[in-house]
This record gives structure tokens, sequence and C-alpha cells, in this order.
């Protein structure tokens, strides 16, 4: 996922599977099963597949972004 923003929305990401690493502000944190990330809104990150396999995890924003409402 490249490099992006969300100014309003807070996100939380909890990883279940892979390998990787969650950049912001010049910081990398290693990314696996069970790490969770809090991401507030305004601050710039990317997540990088480090792994073999795909990254998954699940995503919460708050509010919801607005390409997915309807």
């Amino acid at each position: 996922m490249p490099e992006h923003k969300h100014d309003n929305e807070e996100e939380v990401m909890y990883f279940v599977a892979g390998r990787g690493t969650f950049v912001t502000e010049g910081r990398e944190i290693p990314l696996e099963p069970g790490v969770c990330i809090y991401n507030p809104p305004g601050k710039l990150h990317k997540i990088i597949n480090t792994g073999d396999e795909i990254l998954r995890f699940i995503w919460i924003y708050s509010p919801q972004l607005p390409s997915h409402r309807k």
C-alpha cells in the first residue's frame, strides 16, 4: 500500500497473517499475526509486505471513509 493519509479518519489495523512493515513518520514497525496498529488522522503511512504470503489484516476506520458510504 503506497504512502497516504486520512485527513479525518482514525484507523486501527489488526494483522492476522503474513509479515510486513508499517512505516510512519520515519518509524518502521514490524508486522506479524497478532500485531495491532493505531494510526491517528493526518499521519502519513504505508504498509510493505515483506513476506512470501499475502499480508492479511482487519481494518477499522472511524468515521467511515467517504468512498465506503452508500
